[in-house]
């Protein structure tokens, strides 16, 4: 009976161990393009497992379109100095993503530019996102 139960626990871990790497899996994004979109702030959630940013960025046309970014978790966000009050409904910021590969206006953010011109970006990407950056 107590191995049937050790067995049982290890079966149960790892078939919820799946799911959890598939979560964090970075494929869905297309790490080969990097786009730069600068638009309005419509959302900025401060949760688990992924910070996520909403942005409503214009076209041609004067439509907006709206990109649903994902970001790094709160304690990831923290060590760049992000808070959760960082972004606001209403600011216009720039962002380096990397878009998502099938084409929907969703992508991974790698750092987001203010109007300042402060930059707050993933260290891991510095040099990378310094040559894709807005110049103003």
């Amino acid at each position: 009976m107590f191995m049937q139960r050790i067995w049982l626990a290890a079966l149960v871990g790892a078939f919820g161990a799946i799911p959890a790497y598939a979560h964090h899996s970075h494929e869905i994004f297309d790490n080969e393009n990097v786009l730069t979109l600068s638009g309005t702030v419509s959302s900025f959630g401060w949760r688990y497992p992924h910070g996520e940013l909403n942005l409503l960025v214009p076209e041609n046309g004067g439509q907006s379109v709206a990109w649903m970014l994902e970001m790094g978790p709160p304690n990831q966000l923290e060590r760049y100095g992000w808070t959760n009050h960082a972004l606001r409904a209403g600011e216009e910021i720039s962002v380096v993503i990397y878009p998502k590969r099938d084409g929907t206006h969703e992508g991974a953010v790698l750092a987001v530019e203010f109007p300042s011109g402060v930059l707050m970006v993933d260290e891991e990407y510095w040099d990378y996102v310094d040559r894709h950056r807005v110049r103003r």
